[in-house]
């Protein structure tokens, strides 16, 4: 029960750091460059899911020059290989235990 919780909670917190990393770069994105965020939306409502999930939106996202919004991505980034590399270790790990 113990490595339940330890995993789980794990999960929690990458998680948790995607989500607000995620949410703080876009949030900067669309003040300090309000005329590519507003392109990269078009005549959506402006939310962040839009703009997530979209391969133009994010194409736009990157043709940034601001050196701060520059790192927010990479560590946007850094928050999505984390998180996934974990998922897929703990899918891994648990496939050899359970079966081997």
């Amino acid at each position: 029960m113990l490595v339940v919780t330890v995993i789980a909670s794990i999960w929690f917190l990458l998680l948790l750091f995607l989500c607000f990393s995620q949410l703080q770069y876009l949030k900067s994105f669309k003040a300090e460059e309000p005329k590519l965020w507003q392109e990269a939306v078009g005549n959506g409502t402006g939310k962040f899911p839009i703009v997530y999930f979209s391969a133009k939106a994010n194409g736009l996202l990157k043709q940034t020059n601001n050196q701060q919004l520059k790192a927010l991505s990479s560590k946007q980034q850094r928050a999505k290989y984390l998180f996934t590399g974990y998922v897929l270790l703990v899918i891994v790990l648990s496939t050899v235990y359970f079966y081997a």
